[in-house]
């Protein structure tokens, strides 16, 4: 994907984003949940940019290209809409974060997509 289109696909995930509901996953990542769509692609997109984009730990920012295992996937997806963002916690964090901070962390990164969101109770 060149610069000009993963900008584009950016600003449509944004765009849709700030219309609509945002549905969030948090999935561990040996779920067999991953085996279903979106997630395997959105999965197997991510693992293919590696090199090139070098994603951190959305918790403690190790870099997943220096070969940092995934340990969950925080995935989010406009209502309605094709595209999902992925983000991931490396194996350290999701094992030693608590339930309340995973979530705290997640909903940083929510907030960055969408502007003031907050997660349904």
């Amino acid at each position: 994907m060149n610069r000009h289109t993963r900008r584009k696909s950016i600003a449509e995930f944004r765009h849709s984003a700030a219309r609509s509901d945002v549905l969030t996953f948090l999935i561990d990542s040996s779920d067999v949940a991953l085996g279903r769509e979106p997630f395997s692609q959105a999965v197997m997109y991510w693992r293919s940019n590696l090199a090139s984009r070098k994603p951190k730990c959305i918790a403690c920012r190790a870099s997943f290209a220096d070969g940092v295992a995934v340990g969950g996937w925080l995935f989010a997806t406009p209502e309605g809409a094709q595209a999902t963002s992925v983000s991931a916690f490396c194996v350290a964090c999701w094992s030693d974060l608590d339930d309340a901070e995973l979530e705290a962390v997640a909903l940083r990164v929510l907030q960055a997509v969408k502007p003031g969101a907050r997660f349904a109770s």
